[in-house]
């Protein structure tokens, strides 16, 4: 049987856990993806990922497979700053993407489903969705690459 402190410490801890808000995943958007190097499964691929309750949306160059590779990812502001990313946009053909870029820079916001359509209206297709772990659909183990299992 738990004495008064013990109830008391047990009632804390009930009350902490059923409170305390769960972290839902941040889903992010595919913009574009270049083709693999030479000899592996590594490539260039730009993402989007809106912005949430509190935070600001960012821009993500990656160059590598997985979204922990060699890259970085920046708001908008900054993206505006560095040339080296604003070409990358223009060299995946989202030149037009940098409008936006700017506008959300200076505070504007736009729901998915207006940068869904801008986005199939310029690039043939709707931006493809992370999953949970913010995984890509090019990320899946290619078919091509074999193990030397002895």
């Amino acid at each position: 049987m738990l004495d008064v402190v013990g109830a008391a410490r047990v009632n804390f801890f009930v009350r902490r856990m059923t409170t305390a808000r769960r972290m839902e995943p941040k889903l992010s958007y595919l913009l574009a993806v270049g083709q693999p190097y030479p000899g592996t499964s590594n490539r260039p691929y730009l993402m989007f990922t809106p912005a949430g309750v509190g935070t600001e949306p960012f821009i993500g160059f990656i160059d590598g497979f997985f979204p922990h590779d060699c890259g970085g990812a920046c708001i908008p502001a900054d993206v505006l700053k560095r040339p080296v990313y604003l070409d990358m946009l223009r060299q995946f053909g989202l030149a037009w993407f940098i409008s936006y870029i700017e506008r959300m820079a200076t505070g504007e916001c736009f729901t998915l489903d207006e940068l869904q359509r801008v986005y199939s209206d310029h690039m043939g297709h709707k931006m493809e969705t992370s999953s949970a772990t913010g995984h890509f659909s090019f990320m899946e183990r290619p078919k091509d690459i074999t193990t030397n299992d002895a």
